[in-house]
């Protein structure tokens, strides 16, 4: 969709899936010179009995919309042939459901209303953004007598200009020249693709982080040999490395699961990229937590041979845990078995140079 077009609504509604605009405002507006706007659509939704197949009626929800929407829009239509309005557009999954995704259906012709309608294409899956679930558009002029629905307009240089934020507040003219008040909701929202969605599981998962794993890298006990400047650099940038290396995997793994059956935006895979950032955001932060919480603030190796200390009888009396060992002989990693006032998380142990002939390397020979 255009990112310079607008929803125009009466100002009183704060619902935007509610039809509020009369065909015979619109019909007002489109035939005069706008300020802020130059071009107009509507569409009203209605219910309608469709006879796909001379054996078979159902009802269908239908779009009864102006002939400019879908150009206004900037929605392509698939398989279309070059007949032009009047005639029925439809949906992606109507197409396949009803017509077997027959690539040759432009042309042929369906009852909608018990009046036959030449079809012009199909849809792609999830373009279609605007308020109501539609099976179907059918694009004919605007009866100005018809129920009300819904206004598209697309702003003008001036109108862009005006806009305040995501709407804008106008003032017109209905068909009996009353004043009334509207409201333009700008569609960026509705507009927003897959990195907007993967930005707030991000954020989300940020916030649920220390309710699933500890944040703390431990408490450190620092002998004579204190880790340098640069050990301490080194080990954020190890760990900033692995997000950094997380963060954009899981963008593009969660736009595997969500389109993996689909090219296009629709609701299900827009839950389903939700679901799947978020867990594998939310995980994998974990796991980069949990991996850096075992591994040497000074050399980066992870801490092995883990050995268990203490008796589980004497946890309130005395330390109890398992204590593991960096390989080149920098620190010790205490971690406790049950976590208490006095010893709640894990505790790191700089070895100083008296460990130093345990993990000398043999001489050759």
């Amino acid at each position: 969709m255009r990112p310079d077009l607008i929803l125009i609504q009466d100002a009183a509604s704060t619902n935007d899936a509610v039809a509020t605009i009369s065909a015979r405002d619109y019909t007002t507006w489109a035939s005069r010179r706008q300020r802020y706007f130059d071009e107009f659509a509507f569409y009203r939704i209605a219910r309608d009995l469709v006879s796909a197949d001379a054996n078979e009626t159902e009802p269908w929800t239908i779009a009864h919309a102006s002939p400019n929407l879908f150009s206004i829009l900037g929605l392509a239509v698939r398989f279309a042939s070059d007949d032009n309005p009047p005639g029925v557009v439809l949906s992606d999954t109507i197409w396949r459901r009803d017509f077997g995704a027959n690539r040759s259906i432009a042309g042929s012709e369906i009852l909608i209303a018990g009046r036959s309608v030449r079809v012009l294409g199909v849809v792609t899956e999830g373009a279609w953004r605007m308020p109501g679930r539609v099976d179907a558009w059918l694009l004919e002029p605007v009866v100005p007598n018809a129920r009300s629905g819904y206004m598209i307009a697309h702003l003008n240089p001036l109108g862009i200009d005006a806009t305040l934020g995501q709407s804008i507040a106008i003032t017109a003219l209905n068909g009996d020249e009353d004043d009334v008040e509207l409201n333009g909701v700008s569609f960026g929202e509705r507009t927003q693709g897959p990195w907007h969605m993967y930005l707030f599981t991000l954020f989300v998962a940020f916030l649920a982080l220390p309710a699933v794993t500890s944040v703390s890298l431990g408490e450190y006990n620092f002998s004579d040999h204190k880790p340098s400047r640069t050990s301490t650099v080194l080990r954020w940038s190890f760990l900033l490395a692995k997000i950094a290396l997380l963060l954009p995997t899981v963008y593009y793994t969660s736009l595997d699961i969500a389109y993996c059956r689909t090219t296009c935006y629709s609701v299900p895979a827009q839950y389903a990229q939700l679901a799947s950032s978020f867990s594998l955001c939310l995980f994998g932060l974990s796991w980069a937590l949990l991996d850096q919480r075992r591994r040497c603030p000074v050399c980066l190796r992870r801490v092995t041979h883990p050995a268990r200390v203490g008796l589980a009888g004497r946890t309130f009396l005395a330390w109890n845990g398992t204590e593991l060992i960096c390989s080149g002989g920098h620190t010790l990693l205490h971690v406790p078995a049950l976590p208490t006032s006095w010893f709640s998380t894990q505790r790191w142990l700089y070895l100083d140079t008296s460990w130093k002939f345990l993990f000398s390397a043999p001489n050759a020979s």
